[in-house]
């Protein structure tokens, strides 16, 4: 619909931008290009070439349209462009390329955008804008330098960003400057070196945000009375600490009652732990000070872990300021100190952590095979009936389950060799004097002890048997060294 130089294309469920052509010869100045939360237009990208035929539009206006995307120079089709409203979108990311070719631009909307990046030189090529408004985009933090290009700003808006602090110098630089909405954000606290700027603002909105109520800020309440009831606006500021202030009207609140309490590390649940490496471990503390103290935690070799809700590797402090390890290694060896600090002092305390290393032991068992060897001497032509003689049983140590099983056929041989000697000694006793009978017997009796101790292996019975035939051979070499006993016959 056309009207007055204007286009209003709102809740039309659009799906690309329209040619300005349809809407007559007309010069058009005011497009706007909006859905709402129940009737979303779908309009993913946006190009330079949409905007075709509309250098005269200085205001334009595309919300609730489901935008991802913005080309660069998207918007250079339109250099006399003055207000741009992008806001309820769903914006990736921004560059300075952006906004290229509008140098013109005074007023920026992007609110709404809870998922968009940029950095500090978006604002490159439009730094004459007077009003910025950047709520509901979900920053949580800012550089000191993001908006000190922005010469010219006069009003800016950051409200329901989950701020949690602010930097020093972040508006210092902005000498225009005189409204600021931090609203609705995590703030515990405002710089003091805010100060100077303040006295010179006409609107600070700090509501909804949850203010201690201690020295750090009672510089405020020094501020002109007829300033804190004006610009701070101070009938919805309320004290959310210390206890007990919290939900007072920040005027009400005394003087004397802005007060701060040096941080204590009052307790922690143990004071050494014992833990296997690789473990995980976790180590919690109770804190107490005000303003709320930070925490930092400093390993043994000096590593420091500064800050709650951060991470770093296996490390990890929580929002309560409990150290996490996620697998101790040797580093965690020794004395960790924790931290409670803020800008009026700090406490520490000392806890220490045994990391247990285990060592694994490797056990290697033996197997002795024990082989028997039988050996069969040569039959005799005498066939005579040999005594049946038992075997000696020898109580054995069984070094090993495999020399266990050699021991029958150990017997088995014994009993041959016996039988096989006795039939040679009985054979030879018809035919031989009385000294080879005894030489053989003992020759015989070696053979024995030889194939007993071969048969038994490494066994224990195969070492007595050795010892035995050592022995009855030096006994023998005795025998032949001693001199026959004579008489001398005297004639």
């Amino acid at each position: 619909m056309a009207r007055e130089n204007a286009a209003i294309c709102d809740s039309l469920g659009l799906t690309s931008i329209p040619s300005l052509q349809s809407f007559g010869a007309t010069p058009i100045k005011y497009l706007s290009i909006t859905g709402d939360a129940k009737n979303l237009n779908n309009i993913p990208r946006i190009g330079r070439n949409d905007f075709q035929g509309a250098s005269a539009v200085t205001s334009l206006a595309i919300s609730w349209s489901q935008i991802r995307s913005l080309e660069d120079e998207a918007f250079a089709e339109m250099p006399g462009l003055k207000t741009l409203v992008l806001s309820d979108n769903e914006l990736q990311s921004l560059s300075a390329a952006t906004f290229s070719g509008i140098l013109n631009l005074r007023e920026l909307d992007l609110s709404g955008n809870k998922h968009c990046t940029f950095d500090e030189t978006v604002f490159e090529h439009i730094p004459n804008i007077t009003v910025l408004v950047m709520g509901d985009m979900n920053l949580q933090t800012l550089k000191a330098t993001f908006f000190d290009s922005l010469e010219s700003l006069r009003v800016l808006k950051l409200y329901s960003n989950n701020i949690k602090t602010v930097p020093e110098n972040l508006i210092v630089n902005l000498a225009s400057l005189e409204s600021l909405d931090l609203s609705s954000n995590q703030l515990q606290t405002v710089p003091v070196q805010w100060k100077p700027k303040l006295l010179t603002m006409t609107q600070v909105h700090l509501a909804e945000n949850p203010l201690q109520c201690n020295c750090l800020l009672s510089w405020l309440r020094e501020m002109p009375s007829h300033f804190v009831h004006s610009a701070l606006d101070s009938s919805s500021v309320v004290c959310n600490g210390p206890q007990k202030l919290r939900y007072a009207s920040f005027v009400n609140v005394p003087d004397k009652d802005f007060l701060c309490i040096p941080p204590k590390v009052l307790r922690c649940e143990q004071t050494i732990y014992s833990v296997d490496i690789n473990q995980p471990l976790s180590i919690s503390c109770e804190y107490d000070g005000d303003p709320v103290p930070e925490i930092k935690w400093t390993r043994p070799d000096g590593h420091e872990y500064n800050g709650r809700n951060t991470s770093e590797g296996a490390y990890e402090v929580t929002q309560n300021g409990t150290l996490i390890v996620n697998g101790v290694t040797m580093s965690d060896y020794g004395d960790w100190k924790v931290m409670a600090y803020n800008k009026t002092a700090s406490d520490e305390m000392s806890i220490t952590v045994h990391v247990i290393t285990t060592t694994t032991s490797t056990s290697t068992t033996t197997t002795t095979t024990t082989t028997t060897t039988t050996t069969t001497p040569k039959p005799t032509t005498t066939l005579l009936t040999t005594p049946t003689t038992k075997p000696q049983t020898a109580k054995t140590q069984t070094l090993t389950s495999t020399t266990t099983s050699a021991l029958p056929k150990l017997t088995t041989a014994v009993q041959l060799m016996t039988t096989q000697a006795q039939t040679l000694s009985v054979a030879t006793d018809a035919t031989k004097p009385v000294e080879a009978k005894r030489e053989k017997e003992k020759e015989t009796v070696n053979w024995i002890l030889l194939v007993a101790a071969a048969a038994a292996g490494g066994t224990v019975v195969g070492v007595i048997c050795t010892i035995i035939m050592c022995c009855k051979k030096k006994h023998e070499a005795n025998e032949r060294n001693q001199v026959e006993p004579f008489e001398l016959e005297i004639y």
